[in-house]
């Protein structure tokens, strides 16, 4: 071969290798393109010691493929994949305080959520409550859930980085069990406190923290009668999703009161009545309440106990994930 088609060869090559990493590039920055970015954001006064794990639409421009984190990934549940980035795309976004999760929760575990809500432009601060430590602390939470989202809202709104990047026209909030009565708090409900000191009288056998607390011979009547009768009507934000609302027999509709407006949506064949008004709602029968979880790792060795959860087949879950991301997204751009 001579010194020119050597050359020629040489070139021919590197010509190949460099249009397929080329190609391959693009199809990496492609993926990551259509992932979400997230941060962990800190509030400089937080009386509840929580963290916020802030989901966005990303901004940043990549010339190699960009690290990617995974979201809420535990023992059990799988997580969501993020770009590190810090980048919020131009733009205003609407914003989704999302609170997942009942008084002992996992972090992040509407990771699955927040991520569908940002790949759709939203700006999504998922709030992670301290898990609660003892149910003397617990009986209190009905109450500081709605003042904790209160305190994120106002903090997002004051950052000079965030509130740039927020449509304050269109704020909302998510929440799933119990902090989906939070969202109903929010949105005008309010607190029966007779109910509430009275909910784990009688048979708690289908009352997990009514069992907690009385193992620990603790009773409602400990919580902060003060605070019970507060409002926690917040008309910053526009309208709330409620997904499967727990301790709704505590919870009363007031007359000349203004509230926001709600989708309820509850997920199994059981219908609930609901007393608030300016809400509709939404029933998914095949559904049950372990569909508002992650979709579970799965394992070779089956945990009877866990079968409810974490069935053989996540097929179903994530057709269920679909109809409800699909449910939250039209009812909050209009």
């Amino acid at each position: 071969m001579t010194r020119y088609g050597l050359s020629l060869f040489i070139y021919r090559i590197f010509a190949v290798v460099t249009l397929s990493l080329t190609i391959f590039a693009a199809h990496a920055m492609e993926a990551s393109a259509a992932l979400p970015a997230t941060v962990q954001y800190h509030l400089d006064k937080d009386a509840f010691k929580s963290s916020v794990t802030l989901w966005y639409p990303d901004g940043a421009k990549y010339i190699a493929p960009p690290t990617t984190i995974e979201i809420g990934s535990n023992a059990l549940f799988q997580g969501e994949k993020a770009v590190a980035s810090q980048t919020v795309k131009a733009g205003l976004h609407p914003l989704v305080i999302l609170l997942h999760g009942g008084l002992r929760s996992a972090d992040n575990s509407g990771a699955w959520l927040s991520s569908a809500l940002a790949t759709k432009g939203f700006i999504v601060a998922e709030i992670n409550p301290p898990r609660a430590m003892s149910p003397k602390d617990a009986v209190n939470f009905i109450w500081q859930r709605p003042q904790l989202a209160q305190t994120v809202l106002t903090a997002l709104l004051a950052d000079n980085k965030w509130r740039k990047h927020i449509d304050s026209t269109k704020i909302h909030f998510v929440g799933f069990a119990f902090g989906a009565t939070t969202g109903l708090m929010l949105a005008g409900s309010a607190i029966n406190r007779s109910a509430y000191q009275h909910l784990c009288d009688g048979n708690t056998a289908k009352k997990i923290d009514c069992q907690w607390f009385k193992s620990h011979q603790i009773t409602l009547n400990e919580a902060n009668q003060t605070k019970l009768l507060e409002s926690y009507l917040d008309k910053r934000i526009h309208s709330v999703v409620a997904i499967a609302p727990e301790y709704l027999g505590v919870l009363s509709a007031k007359a000349n009161q203004t509230y926001l407006k709600a989708l309820v949506i509850t997920l199994g064949k059981k219908q609930i009545t609901m007393t608030q008004p300016n809400s509709t709602q939404l029933n998914i029968p095949q559904a049950s309440l372990f569909d508002g979880f992650n979709r579970c790792k799965m394992s070779k060795k089956k945990i009877p106990a866990l079968q409810k959860l974490c069935p053989d087949s996540m097929a179903q879950r994530m057709l269920i994930h679909q109809q409800i991301i699909s449910a939250i997204t039209q009812f909050l751009s209009h």
